[in-house]
């Protein structure tokens, strides 16, 4: 009794079937003749289908008729057995039911895309590195060098020592080293002077002779190592940039 009274406190669930009747909880709707049908007489073949409707497609799906029985969408053919074309889906006879023999629209699409990807794969497969041209060359830290040069400069112009009189536009600063020692000097110089008259302030400045005891003189070289003409002043020099401002010079007996 309990349990009759439990399934008595269910609410009603689900529909019956309009062929065989029985009650099915996930009833199917036809959507042509809107018949109220159970898993089993879902299908066109296994009730009474009132719709004439023909369902076709490109490929020319074949109309399902009322009785179990199938059209062929190319001949027209009706056959009992069915046969489903494995590309579109659609019905055709046994003789038409390849994809080739009833010109599928569908299996056409497919084979012209599956061309279409091998092709580029082959493409990109063909090309060898030496043909891939390398990127361009970046041009490295030409921006961050200039900007290093400035900052260098101006902690130079702080610390570097020479005439005060000079005027600040006319002073032109270096970082000198000398010939078998550690030492450096900060230095300004009036960008007028000619090298010769550089050498010899350095000179005083560093306490050595012009000339050594082997005869040799003293002289000045730029960053590279190459000997600075003393006729030339500093402002010529910078010109043709043998000379650049905030440069590191070497100054020994040549």
């Amino acid at each position: 009794i309990l349990l009759l009274n439990r399934f008595m406190e269910l609410p009603q669930v689900g529909a019956h079937c309009s062929v065989c009747g029985g009650l099915d909880f996930i009833p199917f709707s036809c959507p042509h003749c809107g018949q109220c049908l159970c898993g089993a007489h879902a299908s066109f073949p296994t009730h009474p289908c009132v719709s004439t409707l023909p369902l076709r497609s490109e490929c020319g799906g074949g109309a399902v008729s009322e009785n179990p029985s199938y059209t062929c969408g190319l001949c027209g053919k009706v056959d009992k057995i069915r046969a489903v074309c494995e590309e579109c889906g659609f019905d055709h006879c046994l003789q038409h039911r390849a994809p080739q023999d009833h010109d599928c629209k569908v299996a056409k699409l497919k084979s012209e895309l599956k061309k279409i990807q091998t092709e580029k794969q082959s493409d990109s497969g063909n090309k060898s590195k030496s043909e891939l041209k390398p990127p361009p060359p970046k041009k490295v830290g030409s921006k961050n060098e200039a900007l290093q040069r400035k900052v260098l400069l101006m902690k130079l112009k702080q610390t570097a020592e020479g005439d005060c009189s000079v005027a600040a536009e006319e002073r032109r600063y270096f970082v000198i080293l000398q010939e078998h020692s550690q030492e450096e000097r900060q230095v300004f110089f009036n960008r007028r002077l000619a090298i010769g008259r550089v050498v010899d302030a350095l000179s005083r400045t560093l306490k050595l002779p012009v000339k050594n005891d082997r005869g040799q003189t003293l002289t000045l070289l730029n960053s590279v190592g190459v000997p600075l003409p003393p006729s030339e002043t500093i402002q010529q020099l910078e010109h043709s940039q043998q000379l650049p401002n905030g440069s590191t010079l070497t100054i020994q007996y040549h």
